[in-house]
C-alpha cells in the first residue's frame, strides 16, 4: 500500500505546483518595448484607413472657405466643379436717424456648387473606415452576413388586429369624416363663383434649394505611422497587477491632395504620444489607454 500512497502523494505536489504555475503566470509577462509597439500598432489611429474626411458631392451651397477648398481640389485634378450664383431679396430692416428702423428689400448672393469625383480621386475613396482595434475589428466582421431574426406572422397579425375601444374609435372617426366631406360638397355645389387660388411666387434662391442632392464619400487623408517606442515602463508592482505604459514617437505620412486641403498635420513632422497597457490572459498586452499628442 505505501507505493499507492506516494504515487498519490506525487501527483497531488504535481497538480499544486501545475495551478499554482497557472495562477502566477497571469502576472509574470512584464511589457517590453517589442510588445508595447505590436500593441500600439493594433490601434486604429495607426491602421492604413482611419484617418479620413467626409466629403459631399452633388448640388450644395457653399461658403467662401468650402468655394476655396474645392476650387483647390478641382486644381488637383481631384473633382469636377461647376459654379452658380443666385440671388435672394431678403427681408432686412434699415436705420436712419430720420425714420427709425424701416424694412426694405436687400440683395444676398449665394453660391452653389455641382461637385463630381474624379477617377484619379476614387482611389482615395475608404469603403471601410477602420475605427476600433485590430482584433475588434476582426470579431465585429464576424456579425457580417447574419441575418436578422425574421418577425413570425402571429405578431404581425396581431399587430393589425383592433378590438373593443379601438374599433368603436375608428367607426367614430370615420362617420366624423364622412359627414366633414358631405358638408364640404355641400358649401363647393352652393358657390356660383370659386374663389381663385393664388399661384405662389418661388424665387430663384428657393428653387436652387429644392434641387439641393449630395452623397458623402469618405476620402484618404494620409496615415500615422508609429516610428519609435520608449519609456516603456513595468516596475514589478505593475507587472503583478498586469499593467504597464510607455510613450511613443508617430509622424504623419502618405498625405492625399485631400489630406493638403484639409486640416492634416504637416508630413513627417514628429509628435510624441503616451499609453498605458493591460494584461490580458487571451490576448496579451493592449492598449487601455492612448493619448496622442
Amino acid at each position: 500500500m505505501k507505493p499507492k500512497k506516494s504515487i498519490a502523494r506525487i501527483a497531488m505536489i504535481a497538480g499544486a505546483i501545475m495551478i499554482t504555475t497557472a495562477v502566477t503566470s497571469c502576472g509574470s509577462d512584464t511589457l517590453n518595448p517589442r510588445q508595447a509597439k505590436s500593441a500600439l500598432e493594433k490601434e486604429a489611429m495607426f491602421s492604413d484607413s482611419s484617418c479620413v474626411k467626409s466629403f459631399n458631392t452633388g448640388f450644395y451651397e457653399v461658403n467662401p472657405t468650402q468655394l476655396n477648398q474645392l476650387k483647390q481640389l478641382r486644381d488637383a485634378g481631384m473633382i469636377d466643379l461647376t459654379i452658380s450664383s443666385v440671388m435672394e431679396k431678403k427681408k432686412v430692416s434699415a436705420y436712419s436717424y430720420w425714420s427709425g428702423y424701416t424694412p426694405e428689400l436687400q440683395n444676398v448672393e449665394h453660391t452653389f456648387a455641382n461637385v463630381t469625383l474624379t477617377d484619379a480621386a476614387r482611389k482615395y475613396e475608404v469603403s471601410h473606415v477602420v475605427r476600433f482595434r485590430d482584433d475588434i475589428e476582426k470579431d465585429l466582421k464576424l456579425r457580417e452576413g447574419i441575418i436578422s431574426e425574421p418577425t413570425p406572422d402571429y405578431i404581425l397579425s396581431n399587430n393589425d388586429l383592433n378590438t373593443g375601444a379601438d374599433i368603436e374609435e375608428i367607426v367614430t372617426e370615420t362617420a366624423a369624416a364622412e359627414e366633414n366631406v358631405a358638408e364640404a360638397a355641400d358649401s363647393v355645389s352652393e358657390a356660383s363663383q370659386p374663389a381663385a387660388k393664388a399661384q405662389a411666387t418661388v424665387s430663384d434662391y428657393e428653387n436652387a434649394l429644392s434641387k439641393v442632392s449630395t452623397e458623402t464619400h469618405e476620402m484618404l487623408l494620409g496615415k500615422y505611422e508609429l516610428v519609435k517606442v520608449t519609456e516603456v515602463f513595468c516596475p514589478e508592482n505593475m507587472k503583478e497587477n498586469g499593467v504597464g505604459s510607455c510613450a511613443y514617437i508617430y509622424r504623419f505620412v502618405d498625405k492625399t491632395p485631400f489630406g493638403h486641403v484639409f486640416d492634416t498635420p504637416e508630413t513627417g513632422k514628429l509628435s510624441q504620444g503616451h499609453a498605458t497597457f493591460r494584461n490580458y490572459v487571451d490576448m496579451g498586452w493592449i492598449v487601455e489607454q492612448n493619448n496622442p499628442e
